[in-house]
């Protein structure tokens, strides 16, 4: 299943280790584990392709997937939206099913806060402007303190979720760009 607390910190560990005269510097990167394949290439590429406005390959990369229902994920750093979040994670998946059951582990790692004041204060769904039409699943939230929305977009099958300073910006940014 999904990771969330893996996902979330999982930036790539880099360890500088210095030698002396005759090595020189050398880096090391934290090898992906055995059970998280790489992700497919046309994956990570169709993933990239509906990333949210903001997000693109200047500042997201390919990470592993740690699920055998996850087709692709990338990890983003800030956002380049001024107003944007300051992190994101968007997994591929192959059905609405694997889809679910992640929003439902991932949304459950939270502390749910209203995404607007006076809204629901639990995951619920959200539509298309316009659209009765279920477009995917919707939670806002803190998970160790860090505001964060974590959405799904049914018909592209992703699931996302993005940290920043504050419910409030983070909603009106994916409002715009979810």
């Amino acid at each position: 299943m999904f990771s969330i607390t893996a996902a979330r910190r999982l930036p790539v560990i880099t360890v500088l280790l210095a030698f002396t005269a005759l090595a020189g510097p050398v880096t090391a990167a934290a090898a992906p584990s055995p059970d998280q394949p790489p992700s497919d290439p046309q994956n990570v590429q169709q993933l990239m392709g509906v990333l949210s406005g903001g997000y693109g390959p200047d500042n997201c990369q390919s990470i592993a997937t740690d699920w055998q229902g996850q087709l692709a994920k990338v990890e983003c750093q800030q956002n380049n939206d001024p107003n944007g979040p300051d992190w994101g994670l968007f997994t591929l998946y192959g059905n609405t099913n694997d889809l679910r059951s992640d929003f439902k582990e991932a949304a459950g790692a939270d502390q749910w806060l209203a995404c607007v004041p006076g809204g629901e204060s639990k995951p619920h769904t959200w539509s298309l402007v316009n659209s009765n039409e279920i477009a995917g699943w919707l939670a806002c939230g803190t998970y160790e303190d860090i505001p964060e929305i974590i959405w799904t977009n049914n018909a592209k099958n992703l699931l996302a979720v993005v940290e920043g300073r504050d419910i409030s910006s983070l909603y009106q940014w994916w409002q715009t760009n979810g």
